[in-house]
């Protein structure tokens, strides 16, 4: 009987399930032996042969108030796929970002099967709790870092952190385009909360820009089908053909002259294809107030992380509003050359020779140890 390898594989939102999938696709071409794929994930995962376990939208909460209504089920979920790492006996568990899931399943997946357990995307530990390392020490084998910066923070402890590489880069540059058009594209995020509180102030600016001449089309792009139905609610002239689903957003991505993007992977994506952006994020008042308390950072957007400077401009919290995005806007694209010419650096910054396939040959270590 030919051996199959089986992996247990959990993200908790889009981007987690896009670098799931590019790692998941690598590792199945690198081995000779077959791949079974368990967990959850989403619509990219399944094209990698993912059956997931239960919808992976209902771990996209962010926010402490706002997880809280959805504690009762997380912490069914979290059950649900201990046990089923109990019962299927995978080779490895891997994690994707959305750490206050995938930790708390890898913790107790450790203590109760003794399987490796490899977390893709480095939780945040420069901007705080930097202590926690020693924590995940006791139940993460391996973590794998999107940013060159990060191994650094790892190495008081006894966990072993590699810089991989983003995807985004060699997943994106075919993409890029020259000459850019003057359309505006809409970036509010996946989850509900992003879109409610951000699509409406995105929207109002960017029809005044459009009145006054700065851009000619509006565009906004959306991870599925269902999402446009509240979009429609919070920007109640948006036009279905003015919107732009999954996969195809980087096209559009590519050639809109400037973009409105929540704080996100998004950013990044913008960055690599040389788009000029604004970026605003809001949550709850509660938990932006304990944020403030508890996290030090300079920037929202991890294309100024990465650069090291605010060449993005930021809005976040009271700072976001319509007056606001306007002159943000304006300043964007009057220093258009600018912005894209600083971005530049951004596609050398993060890259490896392939990134997925980094990702493939770490995990093909624990297959094979």
């Amino acid at each position: 009987m030919t051996h199959t390898y089986k992996v247990m594989v959990i993200a908790g939102e889009a981007s987690g399930d896009i670098l799931a999938a590019g790692a998941m696709a690598e590792l199945k071409a690198s081995l000779d032996t077959p791949v079974e794929f368990i967990g959850v994930g989403g619509e990219q995962m399944a094209k990698q042969g993912l059956i997931s376990a239960f919808p992976m939208k209902e771990l996209s909460i962010m926010g402490i108030a706002e997880v809280l209504p959805h504690i009762p089920l997380i912490l069914k979920r979290i059950k649900q796929m201990v046990e089923l790492a109990k019962i299927e006996k995978p080779d490895l568990l891997l994690t994707i970002d959305s750490p206050d899931f995938c930790h708390r399943v890898a913790k107790r997946v450790k203590k109760e099967t003794g399987i490796p357990c490899v977390h893709y995307v480095s939780p945040s530990i420069w901007a705080w709790r930097r202590n926690r390392v020693f924590k995940m020490a006791k139940y993460l084998d391996h973590v794998l870092a999107l940013f060159p910066f990060e191994p650094e923070f790892y190495k008081p402890s006894a966990l072993k952190c590699s810089f991989v590489g983003h995807p985004v880069v060699a997943r994106l540059a075919p993409d890029k385009v020259k000459e850019k058009e003057d359309t505006l594209l809409l970036m509010p995020g996946s989850r509900t909360r992003e879109i409610t509180s951000l699509l409406p102030v995105f929207y109002k600016a960017a029809l005044r820009l459009k009145e006054e001449g700065a851009i000619k089309q509006i565009k906004c792009a959306l991870a599925t089908d269902d999402d446009f139905t509240l979009a429609k609610e919070m920007a109640p002239s948006l036009q279905k053909e003015d919107c732009i689903i999954g996969d195809a957003r980087y096209a559009a991505m590519a050639i809109s002259k400037l973009a409105f993007a929540a704080s996100g992977t998004a950013n990044l994506e913008l960055a690599v294809l040389n788009t000029p952006m604004v970026v605003a994020y809001t949550t709850g008042k509660l938990t932006a107030f304990i944020a403030r308390k508890i996290i030090k950072v300079p920037f929202i957007s991890p294309t100024n992380w990465v650069l090291g400077k605010k060449v993005i401009p930021e809005l976040l919290q009271e700072e976001f509003t319509e007056e606001a995005m306007l002159t943000s806007a304006r300043q964007a694209l009057s220093k258009n050359a600018a912005q894209i010419e600083a971005l530049k650096i951004i596609e050398t910054s993060l890259t490896t020779q392939n990134p997925n396939a980094e990702v493939a040959r770490i995990l093909s270590s624990y297959l094979k140890a």
